[in-house]
């Protein structure tokens, strides 16, 4: 059993080498695809040292593209039984890969999920994981039943919590959409899950997702968010007929639909080098989705259908004026939140209450 990880590489000169260092230890068959996307520092000669040095790893160099793009071309050259994704900047729990394949050796699984936790570098915020199920087998009907809680957890928006089949991935043709730069991980994991039987889900936070990175996604402008949303939401609705058919659960369907457009315009708003204009302009298209009732009608909290019903009765300019006081008030609020836990924290490590990691 192979395992082909795929790790995109754009000016990572600053960490990429602890990256492959943590890939290397994983005591799997491996091969590990190093595809540089037009860096413009030192990455390229840095990545081009662990391949003369490491039968396993193969590096492409490929004009820039794009983090889809990348993955992309790691596909198309994977020779793995399964695959993984990892960005540049993050890591896998030690002995991850071995856990996995014993897993797969047992029974045939469409996919592996395990958690993942973010752990903040150069910052006084702590680490914290996600979970969702308990440890064990799953269909694909069981995994999809609590689909708000399971997008909540984000899970299936972090690429790498995963252990996809190479064989799946061919038979559905399912490849990265490079025409999206939003929500582009959770598409992918989408489009899989349709095709998806049984899975195997390991509740420990195996995936690190650290937060180092200045050229990482989630510190960019969003931009075209409807456009990727209306990709999402179709689809996940084809993701519910295929794995449900004529039963499927629209409370968690539209609930999921009117969270992500909110989440969407959050989004918006935490980017501060959007344009208004351009704000405004995605607020409207957000306000003409067709399905915009059933989003209101099956809202996950009052909070959340009340913030819908204002997407859908107010005039545009008084939506951008309040979302904007709304998600600078969260803004606030959460950065309150993380002030009055750094102090708790470092008033406990103190006080020997607390090992640091």
């Amino acid at each position: 059993m192979k395992f082909s990880i795929i790790v995109p590489v754009y000016n990572a000169g600053a960490f990429v080498s602890n990256t492959i260092i943590n890939l290397l230890e994983q005591d799997v068959e491996k091969e590990i695809i190093l595809v540089n996307d037009g860096s413009t520092d030192n990455s390229l000669s840095i990545i081009k040292k662990f391949e003369k040095e490491n039968e396993c790893i193969k590096v492409i160099d490929k004009i820039n593209g794009g983090v889809s793009s990348a993955r992309n071309v790691g596909l198309d050259v994977a020779s793995g039984d399964y695959i993984c994704f990892v960005d540049s900047d993050d890591a896998l729990e030690p002995g991850t890969l071995s856990k996995c394949k014993e897993h797969l050796s047992n029974t045939s699984y469409d996919a592996i999920f395990f958690s993942y936790k973010y752990i903040f570098s150069n910052s006084n915020k702590r680490e914290f994981a996600y979970s969702y199920k308990p440890t064990g087998r799953y269909t694909a009907r069981d995994w999809l039943a609590d689909f708000i809680k399971l997008e909540s957890t984000h899970i299936i928006h972090c690429i790498g919590t995963t252990i996809y089949s190479k064989q799946i991935i061919e038979q559905g043709k399912i490849r990265f959409n490079q025409s999206i730069s939003y929500l582009e991980d959770v598409c992918f994991c989408v489009q899989y899950l349709s095709n998806v039987k049984t899975l195997y889900y390991i509740n420990e936070p195996l995936y690190h997702y650290q937060v180092v990175n200045s050229n990482s996604l989630i510190m960019k402008p969003r931009l075209h968010i409807s456009n990727s949303l209306d990709y999402l939401r179709e689809l996940e609705t084809k993701m519910f007929q295929a794995v449900y058919g004529n039963e499927i659960p629209y409370k968690e369907m539209y609930g999921v639909f009117g969270d992500n457009i909110i989440g969407a315009i959050g989004d918006l708003f935490n980017c501060v080098r959007i344009e208004k204009e351009s704000v405004i302009k995605e607020i409207s298209n957000f306000s003409n989705y067709s399905n915009l009732s059933q989003c209101i009608t099956y809202a996950t909290s009052k909070e959340k259908r009340y913030l819908l019903t204002i997407l859908s009765e107010r005039t545009n300019s008084e939506k951008f004026k309040y979302f904007r006081t709304y998600f600078r008030r969260i803004q606030k609020k959460n950065k309150i939140i993380n002030f009055m836990r750094s102090i708790k924290y470092t008033v406990l490590e103190k006080m020997n209450f607390i090992v640091k990691k």
